[in-house]
């Protein structure tokens, strides 16, 4: 078995690296969030939820639609000219829309507490990184999060919202290799 790994998400990444980490501990040596997708899609829109129809929906309208909001999750969203096209970039790898459909359709099924109580019994490290102004995931949910994992170290970051690494890195780069480097 290789060495453990430090693991880091951001939104659903967040859920996704949670998940991961509840399932395989062993496996994971530290684990960081940001801003993490929990709580907030209850249910699947209904053409989405549509096998075939749901698919074609997804590529033609939800994933492209995915790519024109991005600068929602930014405070000063006229400071990052230019991003959508750096997400439309990922857009074209084979199974990118798949697998964000995959994720959209399984989300409110996935017990994202389950697994983040999982990760709380453990004792994996947890770094929980959130920008004050996230309209995207509220700051309301940061603290549920922190009431399943109170021992997780906790950095509210000021002036960004729901991408604190992207728009503050000056401030949330030192903590991510602090918090590493303590491990």
């Amino acid at each position: 078995m290789s060495e453990p790994i430090d693991l880091v998400g951001n939104s659903m990444g967040g859920l996704v690296a949670t998940t991961f980490a509840a399932r395989h501990p062993e496996r994971v040596r530290t684990l960081t969030l940001i801003g993490p997708a929990f709580f907030y899609l209850e249910r699947v829109p209904r053409p989405l939820g549509v096998p075939l129809i749901g698919l074609y929906v997804g590529r033609v309208f939800a994933v492209p639609f995915l790519a024109r909001v991005q600068t929602r999750d930014f405070k000063y969203p006229e400071r990052h000219h230019g991003y959508d096209k750096k997400y439309r970039a990922q857009m074209q790898y084979k199974g990118f829309a798949r697998a964000i459909l995959s994720t959209i359709r399984n989300f409110p099924r996935w017990n994202a507490v389950s697994d983040l109580e999982n990760v709380g019994r453990t004792a994996i490290p947890v770094l929980l990184v959130w920008g004050m102004d996230d309209k995207t995931i509220p700051l309301s949910l940061c603290d549920r999060v922190r009431a399943i994992i109170p021992r997780a170290e906790f950095h509210l970051i000021d002036d960004a919202a729901h991408m604190p690494h992207y728009e503050r890195p000056d401030v949330v780069n030192p903590i991510i290799l602090d918090f590493l480097k303590r491990r």
